[in-house]
């Protein structure tokens, strides 16, 4: 892949990290490419077990990503992997944690 800019972690980025890390869960790859040959990283993966976290932000519906976002999630269910999309709420309210723990034992 071509080397994209650097990736500045953003407050909800950081305290997801925390909460995985208080959950006992594995540590994920961060900013992982999933798709061979194409530019597209999800932000937190679990490759051995094709399950990846993406933090959904108003920046990215409003910088006119929102096809490039709907091809990388069809791409990535077509070899197999697991997305679980989420907000700054959902991780502030404790929900996306609580969903990451059900999927992880779900993809062992």
């Amino acid at each position: 892949p071509t080397a994209a800019a650097p990736h500045k972690e953003s407050e909800i980025e950081r305290r997801f990290v925390q909460q995985i890390r208080a959950a006992g869960l594995p540590e994920p790859e961060r900013e992982y490419y999933h798709i061979s040959g194409r530019d597209f990283r999800l932000d937190f993966a679990w490759p051995t077990i094709k399950l990846g976290v993406e933090v959904q932000g108003m920046a990215d519906r409003i910088k006119g990503k929102f096809h490039a976002d709907m091809e990388k999630r069809i791409l990535a269910q077509m070899n197999g992997w697991l997305v679980m999309e989420i907000s700054g709420d959902m991780v502030r309210h404790d929900t996306a944690i609580a969903w990451l723990v059900i999927l992880m034992g779900q993809r062992k």
